[in-house]
Order: C-alpha cells, then structure tokens, then sequence
C-alpha cells in the first residue's frame, strides 16, 4: 500500500478523476519508476476491489511519462494510460460479463516559463482515445478526440484551460464531462497561505459546454 500524492495524481482529469486523491488517497499494488535527464516514465497496477462474494475483481493498470527531445528545450512530450479490467463476482450473474474500460492520451507542448514575466507557463496539444468492451458481447468502442491545455502562474495566481472536442467517451474513472462531445474547464487559483509545507488555496472552475454555460465549483 503505498500513497497516491506525487506518484499517481499528475493524470489528466479525462483519464482519472482528480477527486480520486480525496476518496481512494491509497494504492494498493505495485509501481516502478524510472527518471532520467530527459524525461520519466512509471507503470503501475492499482488493485481496486477483490473477487468475494458480490463484490466484482478489478484493478486499474496504467503508465504515464514524459520526454524531451532536447535536455533544456521547451518542447516536451507527454504519454498517459490507464485500463480497467472489471471481472464477475464471485456469486455471479448470468448477465455478468468482464468488461475492459480506459483511455490514453498523447501529447506534445511547450514550456515558455523562461521566455516571459511569468513563472509559469505551458501549452499542450494532442489526442486522446477511450477503450471500452464487454467481452463475448461487443467488439472495441474507440471513441477519439482532440485535447489542448493551457497554464500559467504569476506569484500567487494561476489559470489552467482544459479543451476537449470529440466523441464522448465513456471512461470509468474519468470525468463524466468528456461524455460531451465538446468540453471546457477553467480553473482560476489563488494561493492564499503558503508558510512551509502549509498552502492554502482557493480554488474557482468553470465548465462550459454547448448547452450548459453556467455549471461551476469552487
């Protein structure tokens, strides 16, 4: 058992739910690393429930990483995966049918942090593709889509834009926003403590969609 913070909570928000470091803060599985100059790349196995009774086996595999093609250059690539594997119970079901749901995005983007006032600031583009069957019932559903993000931070300030434009996709532990085939998020943050290991920090998202401009959270 091992902490999710710092090792598996950098994943996009399409792929795995954020909230999933509130609820589920503790993996239960193994992890390997590997980090280099240019880049790091980690696999890992999450196991999520145990085949007993009513409750189905499952457990999350994934891997994720980064790369740069050059040591100290702004441009950079980013890979994610992840794939539910959802089996019976253990008192099963005639209906019951093991199921395979995940996702997997592809990026590339710049970090221009050093060429601004700002202290931050990057911008990615790429595609994402969700994995979904019930095994001996349908083949591959391979919705796809385009996703770009934005990020800036000045001292105690940021702003971070998520795009998504595609097929909705059914992912388990994603977002449900990304069943939309069109999808924007903005999230305004301002750091209001910040003394040691200590922050504080306030926190307004605003998600636009076709046909639902007034849903936000704080």
């Amino acid at each position: 058992t091992f902490s999710r913070q710092g090792l598996v909570d950098k994943f996009p928000r399409a792929i795995l739910n954020d909230t999933l470091n509130y609820y589920r803060p503790l993996m239960m599985g193994m992890l390997a690393q590997y980090k280099g100059k240019r880049g790091h790349q980690s696999v890992w196995i999450d196991w999520v429930s145990r085949k007993e009774g009513l409750d189905r086996e499952q457990f999350l595999f994934g891997c994720s990483g980064s790369f740069k093609p050059v040591t100290d250059g702004p441009i950079y690539i980013t890979n994610y995966f992840v794939m539910l594997h959802d089996a019976s119970a253990e008192i099963s079901k005639p209906s019951d049918h093991v199921n395979d749901n995940g996702a997997m995005q592809l990026n590339i983007g710049l970090d221009l942090s050093r060429k601004t006032f700002l202290d931050s600031l990057t911008i990615d583009v790429g595609g994402m593709m969700s994995l979904e069957r019930a095994r001996g019932i349908s083949g591959w559903n391979l919705p796809k889509g385009v996703v770009a993000n934005l990020f800036l931070g000045w001292r105690r300030f940021s702003l971070a834009d998520n795009f998504y434009c595609g097929e909705g996709s059914n992912i388990r532990y994603g977002d449900s926003f990304y069943s939309r085939r069109i999808y924007n998020r903005v999230d305004l943050s301002w750091t209001a403590i910040k003394y040691g290991a200590v922050q504080g920090r306030f926190i307004f998202s605003f998600h636009q969609m076709p046909d639902d401009l007034a849903s936000n959270q704080q």
